[in-house]
């Protein structure tokens, strides 16, 4: 059986006294890949910015290698990867001067294969003497995903990653993380809108709505939806729009 890295217990998070997030329970194992799939603003950029340290959960637990964390946001930055949004990208830097700065931050050795490989996917070494400022949107997304890996950390949560990018790079990305999952045993958990991408990459899956898991798809699922993609993006449209 395959380590648990990451186990969420009824994870609630509240913003502005509002609730977002509802008694999530869910389960990420060492070299699995999981999509998290949901309409916009049902709860999955603040699930995952509260399991990576970002926001503080008004009620649940979140286990990270089997440690108790959600009284301790530091140590869930330090474990778990996450990007940071594309308009907090320091415009000022280099990608290769931010790079620098976060790898002297997390204190983690460079060389790092699944870094490595995430960054010439994304083609880092073309932009990384180029200013963030003068970047498209396209260009900051791959230098914020790049961001989520430094350090090494055993948990990576990427917010909808293939966004901006064009086909080639976003298939040379699916290609990196996908032996990321299976050659290092990394626990992905990435939030997407693309159905194609959940079924042909993920190893299970589960779907949001008004902050609550409303579905849960496993390896056999997701195969069965290889089998009939349309049927399956039209079954996962009626359920967003009946709110799971």
């Amino acid at each position: 059986m395959k380590p648990v890295s990451l186990d969420v217990l009824g994870l609630s998070v509240a913003l502005g006294g509002a609730p977002v997030v509802r008694t999530v329970d869910l389960a990420l194992n060492a070299g699995e890949w999981c999509g998290l799939v949901g309409a916009n603003g049902s709860g999955k950029t603040t699930l995952l910015r509260c399991l990576a340290g970002r926001l503080k959960p008004q009620a649940g637990e979140i286990m990270l290698q089997g440690e108790a964390t959600a009284a301790d946001p530091a140590r869930r930055s330090h474990g778990v990867g996450l990007g940071p949004q594309l308009e907090r990208l320091p415009k000022g830097l280099t990608p290769e001067e931010l790079m620098a700065v976060l790898e002297q931050a997390s204190g983690a050795p460079p060389d790092d294969p699944v870094g490595a490989a995430v960054r010439e996917a994304l083609g880092f070494d073309r932009l990384k003497a180029r200013s963030i400022g003068a970047m498209s949107a396209g260009q900051r997304q791959r230098i914020s995903i790049c961001c989520a890996f430094v350090g090494r950390p055993p948990v990576v949560l990427l917010d909808e990653p293939f966004n901006w990018l064009d086909p080639a790079v976003a298939h040379d990305l699916k290609t990196a993380l996908k032996a990321a999952v299976r050659d290092h045993g990394l626990a992905l958990l990435t939030a997407l809108h693309d159905t194609a991408t959940l079924a042909g990459w993920c190893d299970h899956g589960v779907l949001m709505a008004e902050g609550r898991i409303v579905a849960r798809f496993d390896s056999a699922d997701l195969a069965r939806a290889r089998q009939d993609l349309t049927g399956f993006e039209a079954d996962l449209v009626a359920r967003l729009r009946a709110g799971g």
